[in-house]
Parts: structure tokens; C-alpha cells; sequence
């Protein structure tokens, strides 16, 4: 059976795992994924890249050489140019700062492709006082207070050991790619698309509030609290039973 993204091409551009993830989802799909790998980086990855890099093809290209003005011609803008001209989408996750901003540019990529979805993936989004902090899972949750607001053991702040921001971003980054290959169906023009680990850790954090309830806590392991796993009362009113969430999350 055919892929629902077969014929798509996809250029990775990523380095974390939050891109890696997300190209994964795109391949998983049936879209072609090129990663582009330095000269002097190795193409396989270690850990979770091991499943995160599954089907995907390398081409060898130095960013940094890459000129976008095109006044000085190289083989790296020529490899690059080829790439993104012959891709439906680019996925992308250098810091706001970083200089090879200039070689994804949206303008500059919209010359060469207008049909092109551009996707970026940033710790903090591309603007804002936090645009430049790393994109360190602990400290993303840390910020956004979500480390403050798990039940525990003791009191909060309480370690969450699931890689929430990752997770989350990389699900983000997906479902925006595809709206936006949906859109271009009917506009025919590629978009913009950017995410965060900030948004992927917002992602698995709702709130719940309600009258005349006792708040439910429990912890699952002292080595970090479960982000979502806290059983609660429903319309048949039975107290919840710390047994049935455990059952329910597999944990016994």
C-alpha cells in the first residue's frame, strides 16, 4: 500500500533529535529523506538515532560553504541549490543566531522553490529574549514551569524523566509540514513552518480545573514524576484507584 507522502522529498537539515524524529514521522509515511551530513561527520548515529535515521539517504554537503548570493559559486551552493529545487520540503533546526541562517533563508529558499514548505525548529522560537538558550529538554521544562507543577515525592520542583519538549516538537513540526503540503494543494505555494521545544513541551501540559474536587497524586518513581499519568474521578464518581492507573500505564 502506498505511503500517503510517497512522492514527497524531504531535506534534513537537523542535527537534534526533535528534527530526527520528526523526519522519521515523514518517512515512516512513505516521503524520501535526505539528510545532509558534513564532510567530516559520521552518517550513522549512535542511541536513539539508531531509529530515529531508519530510511533515510545521505548526501554529503559543507552549509557553511554555502553562499546564498551566489556571487562566489562552489561546489556546496551548487549541491545545495540542486537539493532544494528538486525537494517539497526542508526541515531545519539551527539556532536563530547561527550562521548558517543565511542558508535557509525563507526568501531566498521561496526563489529557488516557491512550492517549497520550510520547516524550523528552534529551543525557543526564532524571537523573544530565549531565542539563543540551548535546546536542553530539562531546562525547556524547567522554564516553562512544568517541572514546577508535577506531583511528587517532595515538593516541586520535580525532575520528569520523559523527553517532553522532543517529543512534542517533533510531533508539532510534523503535523505543520503536512497542513502545509495540504494548503499547497490548492494555493500552490510552499510556506514557512516553525516550532519549539518550548511548544512540544506546552504540548503535554494541560490544565484541568473543576469544582469540589480533592486533587489525586501519586508518584510513579522517585527518579521523576509522570508528566500525565494521574488517575481522576469520572461521571460514574468511583474514587480513582491507584491499582487501575497503574494498570492503565503499564507500569505493573
Amino acid at each position: 500500500m502506498a505511503g500517503a507522502l510517497d512522492g514527497f522529498t524531504v531535506v534534513d537539515l537537523t542535527t537534534g533529535a526533535a528534527g530526527a524524529m520528526a523526519t522519521m514521522f515523514l518517512s515512516d509515511h512513505g516521503a524520501r529523506v535526505i539528510r545532509v551530513v558534513g564532510t567530516d561527520v559520521a552518517a550513522l548515529r549512535a542511541d536513539g538515532y539508531v531509529i530515529w535515521d531508519r530510511g533515510k539517504e545521505c548526501v554529503r554537503i559543507e552549509l557553511g560553504q554555502v553562499d546564498a548570493s551566489q556571487v562566489e559559486r562552489n561546489a556546496s551552493t551548487d549541491a545545495f541549490v540542486q537539493l532544494v529545487e528538486s525537494a517539497d520540503i526542508l526541515v531545519e533546526d539551527l539556532g536563530p543566531s547561527n550562521d548558517g541562517q543565511r542558508s535557509v533563508d525563507y526568501g531566498w529558499l521561496r526563489q529557488r522553490n516557491s512550492r517549497l514548505v520550510a520547516c524550523s525548529i528552534t529551543a525557543y522560537g526564532m524571537r523573544g529574549p530565549w531565542k539563543d538558550e540551548p535546546a536542553i529538554d530539562e531546562l525547556v521544562l524547567a522554564r516553562v514551569g512544568v517541572l514546577a507543577s508535577m506531583p511528587g515525592f517532595r515538593p516541586a520542583p520535580v525532575h520528569v524523566v520523559h523527553p517532553l519538549p522532543t517529543v512534542g516538537a517533533a510531533i508539532l513540526a510534523a503535523l505543520g509540514v503536512s497542513a502545509a503540503l495540504y494548503s499547497r494543494e490548492e494555493s500552490g505555494q510552499g510556506r514557512k513552518v516553525e516550532t519549539s521545544l518550548m511548544a512540544g513541551a506546552l504540548l503535554y501540559h494541560p490544565k484541568a480545573i473543576g469544582e469540589n474536587f480533592d486533587p489525586y497524586v501519586f508518584q510513579t518513581h522517585p527518579a521523576g514524576s509522570a508528566p500525565f499519568y494521574s488517575g481522576y474521578e469520572c461521571a460514574d464518581r468511583r474514587p480513582p484507584d491507584p491499582d487501575d492507573a497503574l494498570v492503565f500505564c503499564g507500569f505493573r
